[in-house]
C-alpha cells in the first residue's frame, strides 16, 4: 500500500512540475509578445498555474497519507476545497479568449460567451459555499470526503461541458482550416481529450482497479495530452492568425 501510495505521490508532483515549467515558459513569451496576442498567452498562463496549484493540493494530500499510513487513499480520490476552485479558475479566461478569438464568427459565444458564463456561475457558487463554510464550520473546510459531495453534483455537468467544448471548438477548427493551422488545432483538440480521458478514468474508475500500472497510464495520458495542448496552443500563437 505504502509503495502504491509514493507512486501516485510522484506522478502528482512530477505533473505539478510539468505545468509549472509550461507556465514559466509561457510567462517568458507572454512578456514578449506583441499587445495583440498578450490576452491568449495571459489566459493560458493561468490556466496551467491554476492547474499546478490544483494538484499541488493533491500532492499535499498524498503527502499527509504517508504521514499518517493509516489515512491511506486506495481509491486515489483525495479531493478538497482548494482543489476544486483552482479546477474551475483555471479554465475561465481561457473560456473567454477561445470563444472571442477562435469562434468570431458565431455570435452566441464571440460576443455572449456562453461557455465562460457558465463557468463563471460556477466558480462563483464554489467561493460562496467555501467562504459560507469557512466561517459556519471550518473543520468541514478541510474535509475531502464533503468537498467532493458539495461540489459534484453541480460542478461535473459544468465541467463535462466545458471540456466537451473545448474538443469540439478545436475538432470544429481543425475541419475547417487548412495547414498548420488545421495541424495545431487539431493537436490541441486530441492533447484536450487524452488528458480529459486519463482524469475521467483515474476519478472514476473503481477503486480496485487501480493498480500501478493503470495509474500509471493514466498520468502518461495526462502528461502527453497536457503537452500537446500547451504545444499546440504556443504553436497558433506563434502563427500569428489569432
Amino acid at each position: 500500500m505504502v509503495t502504491h501510495t509514493i507512486l501516485v505521490l510522484s506522478y502528482y508532483a512530477i505533473f505539478v512540475i510539468l505545468m509549472v515549467i509550461i507556465s514559466v515558459f509561457l510567462t517568458t513569451q507572454l512578456l514578449k509578445a506583441e499587445k495583440i496576442a498578450r490576452p491568449l498567452l495571459f489566459s493560458l498562463v493561468i490556466f496551467f498555474l491554476a492547474y499546478a496549484l490544483a494538484n499541488l493540493f493533491l500532492t499535499l494530500r498524498y503527502i499527509e497519507t504517508l504521514i499518517n499510513i493509516g489515512q491511506y487513499v486506495y481509491d486515489q480520490k483525495a479531493n478538497s476545497f482548494f482543489t476544486n476552485i483552482c479546477a474551475v479558475i483555471a479554465p475561465l479566461l481561457l473560456t473567454f479568449q477561445v470563444e472571442k478569438r477562435f469562434l468570431s464568427d458565431k455570435k452566441i459565444f464571440s460576443k455572449y460567451h456562453m461557455f465562460f458564463i457558465l463557468n463563471f456561475i460556477s466558480f462563483c457558487i464554489i467561493i460562496t459555499i467555501a467562504i459560507f463554510t469557512l466561517f459556519t464550520n471550518p473543520i468541514l473546510f478541510f474535509d475531502p470526503a464533503f468537498a467532493t459531495a458539495t461540489f459534484g453534483a453541480f460542478i461535473l455537468p459544468f465541467f463535462s461541458a466545458s471540456n466537451i467544448f473545448f474538443m469540439v471548438t478545436f475538432a470544429y477548427l481543425s475541419l475547417k482550416s487548412t495547414g498548420q493551422y488545421r495541424l495545431y488545432t487539431f493537436i490541441i483538440g486530441l492533447g484536450w481529450l487524452i488528458n480529459q480521458m486519463g482524469n475521467l478514468l483515474h476519478q472514476f474508475v473503481d477503486a480496485s482497479l487501480l493498480n500501478n500500472i493503470t495509474t500509471t497510464v493514466f498520468f502518461l495520458a495526462k502528461w502527453i495530452g497536457t503537452f500537446m495542448t500547451a504545444y499546440g496552443f504556443y504553436k497558433l500563437y506563434t502563427l500569428k492568425n489569432i
